[in-house]
């Protein structure tokens, strides 16, 4: 496997700028100061609809901006984990596994009894849904993937990485609405997993971003469900309902016991095609 390698320049200020922690505090710090007021700036000025989908856009779009500067400048690398070349068919990659990994969600929830629908909304804007979603896919993977899973993993590995980073992501979504210890465990076991093993499959952050947006897509603007605690109006007037292990409750089928299984297997089937490209990456101590 191709191991990117930063450069390293002589001298003691380079070395503590090139330590794990420092990078990742230097990248996640620019991209909270400059991304994240976006949206604070947004909810104070209780932006809705299209504006505040737009900002949130905004955002991702800072942050990656933000994460280009920071690898040429500081990491002093070609961009390999955003490549243009492969931009659109790893985008759509993702976007079909989160695509059918949320239907099938929802589908055995439906014929468990756990969702209905009510009738359809004419009036919804889908396309105002998608770049909501698209925006929070770009602000979080580059943030979480492409910052803190990968520079850790340079240093620990693999494993190591993917269940440091995934309880990380579940706590982050802590201070959601309607969240419990039981919706950090679920986020940190679905999604935190879930994303970062497929970006160790692809080595790219573009099927990350794409799987991120189907799925938040898909749940809120198709299903109508909550996203992550957060109230949704979708295509569908869809309502969960029975005990909240099965539906996932108010914080939404992010911590439904099939969502969690369901993404749990394409977790280790992303993780056996990793293994098989060489991709899996041992702790710095362990190799040559």
């Amino acid at each position: 496997m191709n191991v990117v390698r930063v450069e390293r320049r002589p001298g003691k200020l380079w070395a503590v700028l090139q330590f794990p922690l420092t990078r990742i505090l230097i990248a996640f710090g620019a991209i909270a100061l400059v991304a994240f007021p976006v949206l604070a700036g947004a909810s104070a000025a209780h932006l809705h609809g299209l504006a505040f989908a737009a900002a949130h856009l905004l955002s991702g779009l800072l942050a990656w901006g933000i994460y280009l500067a920071y690898v040429r400048l500081l990491e002093r690398r070609k961009l390999v984990e955003f490549p243009s070349g492969t931009m659109l068919p790893q985008l759509l990659q993702g976007f079909a596994v989160g695509l059918a990994l949320y239907c099938a969600t929802v589908g055995i929830l439906w014929l468990s009894g756990a969702y209905r629908v009510d009738g359809i909304n004419p009036e919804h804007a889908v396309w105002v849904v998608f770049i909501n979603a698209l925006g929070a896919a770009l602000l979080e993977e580059i943030a979480v993937r492409g910052v803190l899973f990968r520079i850790m993993e340079e240093g620990l590995g693999t494993w190591i990485a993917l269940a440091i980073s995934a309880a990380i992501f579940g706590l982050l979504h802590a201070m959601n609405p309607g969240a419990s210890w039981i919706s950090v465990a679920g986020i940190a076991l679905e999604a935190g997993l879930l994303l970062a093993a497929a970006y160790v499959y692809a080595r790219q952050l573009w099927i990350c971003i794409g799987l991120h947006c189907a799925w938040n897509f898909t749940e809120g603007g198709v299903f109508g469900a909550n996203v992550s605690g957060a109230k949704s109006h979708g295509l569908l007037l869809g309502e969960l309902q029975g005990p909240d292990w099965l539906s996932g409750g108010r914080f939404g089928t992010e911590t439904s016991l099939v969502a969690v299984l369901l993404c749990l297997t394409a977790t280790v089937g992303f993780l056996l095609l990793a293994r098989r490209r060489g991709h899996i990456m041992a702790p710095s101590w362990k190799r040559s």
